[in-house]
């Protein structure tokens, strides 16, 4: 490592909800991820991140056809900040 860069991983729990005219349900779910966060010009850093995130299923019926629905997510965000 450098002291211009660093890397750290990511944990998290997330919760999300599902809901249309027939089915609502609440899923919860581990995080994992990534980032980077590297010195630029005077106080200003960059930043990146990736993180995955898997939700447990959960069994549905809409009267007719009975399905589970298992979500996943992945996010990608980058930045610029400054410090103070």
């Amino acid at each position: 490592m450098s002291k211009t860069v660093l890397v750290y991983g990511i944990a998290s729990y997330n919760q999300a909800k599902l809901s249309d005219d027939t089915f609502s349900a609440n899923f919860n779910g581990f995080g994992y991820g990534i980032g980077s966060r590297f010195k630029l010009d005077g106080n200003w850093y960059g930043q990146a991140e990736l993180t995955s995130v898997s939700y447990k299923s959960k069994d549905a019926t809409d009267g007719e056809f009975s399905f589970s629905i298992k979500p996943k997510s992945t996010a990608i965000s980058i930045g610029i900040g400054y410090k103070f």
